[in-house]
């Protein structure tokens, strides 16, 4: 469908609705009377690069290129062999490439592929505020659809950016009720997320992009319980590859309930509940955008972001200290109570489930004195060390304890002849843990690179990364990291 013929020639509520349309720019909501769909589509449709920050420009740079060094790590992981020898099966149109192999497939089998990939390790960035890996589900669908339009840099960082913001107006207008009761937001959202993303980069018009939202809340699922395992980063390909079907079957015209999100049986009923959402809210969100672009963060550790700060904490006192393995009793650390629902492996078997394990990660802290890609391994977590050393460690729920930010968990260990010690580590209201600086960001892509890349490859993509802006078609980036 032509963008004059998607204007023009649909059923007479849109065309009205096309007509009404009001621009938001500046942070300005110039209209409060627009419905939530409506305004989340409005919004994407009329934003441009210019609307963005500095801040905002450089932060979302900075998860891209997290997201493809996690991605390169990814794809030599059990789940990343299996996920691309399950696309090279699939075949399809050459169009978009996959992360760390040498063939094309059609544009969702490879954002299928790439967001499973970047999200393998669990070493992705993310929202904690908002329990949200953005990257594993944005990047992978600009860089397909991209590759299909040979979209610019500046393309590229607008649609990953703003495709944020649809998100985040979503996680502004509920509360929690949707992931405490088992949904997985990464794969939910998430798929909303990609679809306007996706919208983006294709130049859906506002009646398109509307489908394109409706199209995807029909194709949003993932359930918490399979944290843990390989399902869990194929709910991040599972979105990413959703929410580009949903704009691509949008552009050619399929058609959806074009106020998905507000009605009776949409996408914020369904998922969050009566009482648990107001609607207003998405509209009023896109009034301030980019709030919570500080509180993204890029991963120290390969495994939930929640074991951050006990590890930091922990680390600390062992440095700090010379504490050794040997010298330990037991250890205690309290978490938010809903925590206790997300680090629900206490006592893991495999390596994917010792990412969601504040016992292990502990215990891997104290014998290893480090927690990095090499520590969660099936072995690892098998060793007879470590499973005699998680014995020592307690979680326990402490409700002073936010879910992000501000009041640390506090790390308490006891040694054998009596010394005991403990550390907390606060941050800012909405603020996970301290940022990594530039150096870390790319000392983290130098160690995942070289999984795949040679060290030539690897400095390329890091100069295409940086310099973003100034790429006229991002297949130049592909071309490197699939290579």
């Amino acid at each position: 469908m032509t963008r004059e013929c998607a204007l023009h020639c649909k059923p007479e509520i849109a065309s009205n609705e096309v007509g009404n349309a009001k621009r938001l720019r500046g942070g300005e909501l110039v209209s409060n009377d627009l419905h939530a769909t409506e305004a989340l589509a409005t919004y994407t449709v009329e934003s441009d690069f210019q609307d963005l920050p500095s801040e905002v420009v450089t932060a979302v740079k900075a998860s891209m290129l997290d997201g493809l060094a996690v991605g390169l790590a990814g794809s030599v992981e059990t789940v990343g062999k299996i996920i691309t020898s399950f696309i090279q099966d699939l075949g399809g149109t050459p169009q978009s490439s996959v992360i760390g192999a040498r063939f094309r497939t059609a544009a969702p089998h490879a954002a299928l592929a790439n967001g499973a990939m970047i999200h393998a390790l669990d070493y992705d960035d993310g929202l904690q505020i908002f329990s949200f890996h953005c990257t594993s589900v944005l990047l992978p669908t600009v860089l397909a659809l991209g590759e299909v339009r040979g979209l610019s840099g500046k393309g590229a960082i607008t649609a990953f950016a703003f495709g944020l913001e649809v998100a985040a107006a979503l996680f502004r207008a509920a509360n929690r009720h949707d992931y405490d009761i088992g949904w997985h937001r990464t794969a939910t959202i998430g798929t909303l997320a990609s679809a306007a993303a996706g919208a983006k980069v294709l130049g859906l018009d506002l009646y398109q992009t509307r489908n394109a939202l409706g199209i995807a809340a029909s194709q949003s699922s993932g359930i918490r319980q399979n944290f843990g395992t390989m399902t869990k980063p194929f709910h991040s390909g599972m979105a990413a590859r959703n929410g580009v079907t949903a704009a691509m079957l949008a552009q050619r015209g399929l058609t959806a309930d074009l106020n998905i999100l507000e009605a009776k049986l949409g996408f914020c009923n369904v998922f969050y509940g009566d009482g648990n959402f107001q609607p207003t809210k998405i509209a009023e969100s896109l009034s301030h955008p980019f709030e919570y672009i500080s509180a993204i963060r890029i991963k120290r550790y390969p495994c939930c972001g929640q074991n951050t700060r006990p590890v930091d904490a922990l680390l600390s006192l062992i440095h700090e200290n010379d504490i050794q393995a040997q010298e330990v009793e037991h250890v205690e650390c309290g978490v938010n109570p809903s925590v206790m629902n997300i680090l629900i492996h206490s006592n893991p078997t495999t390596g994917l489930e010792g990412k969601f394990s504040l016992e292990f990660c502990l215990a891997v802290a104290l014998l290893d004195r480090k927690v990095g890609l090499d520590q969660f391994t099936d072995d690892r977590v098998n060793d007879p060390l470590v499973r005699e050393m998680i014995k020592k460690i307690r979680k326990w729920p402490d409700p002073t304890v936010p879910h992000s930010g501000g009041k640390g968990p506090t790390v308490t260990v006891r040694l054998r002849d009596g010394r005991e010690y403990s550390r907390r580590i606060d941050m800012p209201e909405g603020q996970p843990w301290a940022p990594s600086t530039k150096q870390e960001q790319i000392a983290k892509y130098h160690d995942c690179a070289k999984r795949v890349l040679s060290a030539e490859q690897a400095e390329v993509g890091l100069e295409l990364i940086q310099n973003l802006e100034e790429v006229e078609d991002i297949r130049r980036v592909m071309a490197v990291i699939s290579s």
